[in-house]
């Protein structure tokens, strides 16, 4: 799942599935709003408003984020404001790398 499709699960579960809701939603003070729609927009990446919605849920508290236990939730994978579906795909790019001479 990538992070925009986690933050609208995430709103999705908020709204108990309904998707009106998610359009009028009045919490326009959570960090996941203007990317509630699944659309890229707003003041933040969908990675950085996931880290400020965690860190929000868990009173500000980094090191608790980094233990959550809640890992059904949708938002989870994401919690430590890193996409780990990249991390592949830098190393792949490093080892295909032309070496520079000394």
């Amino acid at each position: 799942m990538t992070p925009t499709k986690s933050i609208r699960k995430k709103c999705l579960d908020c709204s108990y599935d309904n998707s009106k809701e998610i359009t009028n939603c009045p919490d326009t003070e959570c960090a996941l709003y203007t990317l509630r729609l699944g659309k890229k927009q707003g003041d933040f990446s969908p990675i950085k408003a996931i880290r400020i919605k965690c860190l929000w849920c868990m009173d500000g508290n980094a090191y608790e984020v980094n233990l959550c236990p809640s890992d059904t939730c949708s938002l989870w994978p994401f919690r430590s404001g890193k996409n780990h579906r990249h991390k592949g795909n830098r190393d792949n790019i490093r080892a295909y790398e032309i070496p520079q001479k000394a």
